[in-house]
């Protein structure tokens, strides 16, 4: 009978992936397709509207930021212009006491941040999830929402917990079959083994805990993504201070993580940022490539030579052949990406730097396990609706505010910061 259990363990191991797989696609949220009234939908936060629609489960950070728009939009906050023309944010005397809890959470931290800086600008509230300092309130704000989506039966588990417990005893199967496989063995690691994978695999039911729309939240989700799809064709988008806008943020209407909102035209106006710069190559790179390339120039003349003299004498197979193409072409490719970063660093040695003068409107650290942290500034010149990304240091990162006016002096080719300095006019 014991020949039986390695056989028995992958059997029952398969058919529980296939019970798994089959929960998950069998419980997946479905939104209903029938005609809706988007104003029915306004009922209901920004908030819960980013957790029903995409129904992922989960909260995006910019729904923080949409929640200060709708707190705008519902005059708990107003943007003005002081005397020297620089666009704040006040607090209005007006506190809504209906406000939720993540609703509040938000209203806490805007006048937290208005009373230590009076002079916040108002693009800093409007982008709460790229800021390090706020990710402990980003994730109070997301835990809140959920449960008080859970608690109004707009949300619930993508499957209940008695399967998800099901799920877990089922798993034993596949687990005690493969200890008795291993009962006449001396080793305990084996054992070890088997708990650790039981473990693992126990963790995938965790994703079944998600958090989904129920009947009455996936009628809501259709009226997002019917709102979500009319927000994002539009020509004309509403502008902060009206609650579309901060439904057209949360719902990612325009794609949210390269449009951006500014007003430093002195109207609000949407902004697309470029990309995130790539590494810049350093000299130390650049000496090191052009090393490099000059080494394999005769090695690939060599073999070259070789391969030509042999296809002459019939004495390569058309597998070396191929093989040695296939060298040439990465070399080749490897060769002219040196030859090019070599390129650009000579003409910008030679040529002067471009002056690019703008107000700060994005500030985004990306964190590297492997590596240096990378920080971005990304500079509204209030002319055009782009906005360049550059990367900067930390220490020049540390001292720049949003709304500050910067002004680099850039390499033409690389896109490099020779120099940097905040102006206090444009």
């Amino acid at each position: 009978m014991e020949t039986w259990f390695p056989s028995l363990t992958g059997i029952t191991l398969a058919a529980w992936w296939a019970a798994f797989v089959a929960t998950v696609i069998g419980l997946r949220p479905r939104i209903v397709a029938d005609a809706v009234a988007v104003d029915s939908g306004m009922t209901e936060p920004p908030a819960i509207a980013a957790l029903l629609y995409p129904p992922d489960g989960e909260v995006p950070g910019r729904a923080a930021s949409a929640t200060f728009l709708d707190l705008a939009a519902r005059g708990m906050f107003r943007f003005e212009r002081d005397p020297q023309g620089v666009a704040k944010v006040m607090v209005a005397a007006r506190l809504d006491p209906g406000l939720r809890s993540y609703e509040l959470v938000v209203y806490d931290h805007a006048v937290k941040c208005l009373q230590s800086t009076p002079s916040l600008a108002p693009e800093h509230l409007l982008q709460l999830e790229q800021s390090e300092t706020d990710q402990a309130l980003l994730e109070t704000f997301r835990d809140q929402v959920v449960a008080d989506g859970r608690s109004r039966g707009l949300v619930k588990d993508q499957a209940p917990r008695s399967v998800r417990a099901l799920l877990r005893l089922a798993l034993l199967v596949p687990a005690v079959t493969a200890a008795a496989a291993l009962t006449d063995t001396d080793s305990n690691i084996a054992f070890v083994l088997i708990v650790f994978c039981y473990a693992i695999m126990s963790s995938f039911v965790a994703v079944l805990r998600r958090p989904v729309p129920t009947p009455v939240g996936a009628r809501l989700a259709a009226v997002y993504r019917t709102l979500r799809a009319q927000l994002a064709a539009t020509s004309d988008p509403r502008p902060p201070g009206d609650r579309l806008a901060a439904y057209g943020l949360a719902l990612g209407a325009p794609a949210a993580d390269r449009v951006i909102w500014s007003i430093t035209s002195g109207t609000w106006r949407q902004v697309r940022i470029s990309k995130l710069p790539s590494v810049p190559v350093t000299p130390p790179d650049t000496i090191a490539m052009v090393s490099v390339t000059l080494l394999m120039v005769p090695i690939l003349g060599a073999l070259a030579l070789f391969f030509v003299q042999a296809l002459i004498n019939g004495t390569v197979s058309i597998a070396g052949t191929l093989a040695g193409f296939v060298y040439f072409i990465l070399m080749g490719g490897a060769g002219a990406i040196s030859w090019v970063s070599i390129y650009r660093a000579t003409y910008d040695s030679r040529h002067e730097a471009q002056v690019i003068t703008g107000r700060i409107v994005y500030l985004k650290v990306t964190r590297n396990n492997d590596g240096p942290d990378q920080f971005y500034v990304a500079l509204d010149n209030g002319r055009t609706l782009q906005a360049e990304v550059f990367q900067i240091g930390q220490d020049l990162f540390e001292r720049l505010r949003y709304g500050d006016w910067l002004r680099l002096e850039i390499t033409p080719k690389r896109r490099e910061i020779r120099t940097a300095r905040v102006v206090t006019t444009p």
